[in-house]
């Protein structure tokens, strides 16, 4: 695979990625409102029963993820030899975010562009790691 290739993929992993955060908070207003307002109403429980420092650090880290991703897929597109590290780590670290959501209500575009943008992601690894692009990366 060629590098010019290579760097499409990668920018179009980062406009999908792009439009997979955007989805999950513009969505919403697909979801039925049966579901949406029973979303609602357990968010409001489970977010009233935090301490405040803890929802900023759950806050936090949802940014500083959402910020380290967006910029390890940089890192592929200037084949930067960390950001495939980068990247596996976060790879290996996002079903933590399960454990701390519990669930996720999303509508059918937001998981559809989630689901992609990992998919992805794991072929941008497995030809950075295991072809011969990976000497590409310095």
């Amino acid at each position: 695979m060629a590098r010019r290739h290579y760097r499409q993929l990668v920018a179009l992993m980062i406009g999908l990625s792009v439009f997979s955060i955007a989805a999950e908070f513009l969505g919403r207003s697909l979801l039925p409102e049966a579901i949406r307002v029973a979303d609602d109403q357990v968010q409001s429980a489970t977010v009233g029963s935090m301490s405040t420092l803890l929802q900023f650090a759950t806050g936090s880290t949802y940014l500083a993820y959402v910020i380290a991703s967006l910029l390890a897929l940089g890192g592929l597109f200037f084949f930067k030899r960390w950001a495939i590290v980068v990247n596996a780590v976060l790879v290996l670290l996002s079903p933590l975010a399960w454990y701390f959501m519990a669930y996720n209500v999303a509508s059918w575009p937001a998981g559809f562009l989630a689901e992609w943008s990992q998919l992805g992601l794991g072929a941008l690894l497995t030809v950075a790691w295991f072809t011969p692009l990976r000497s590409e990366f310095k």
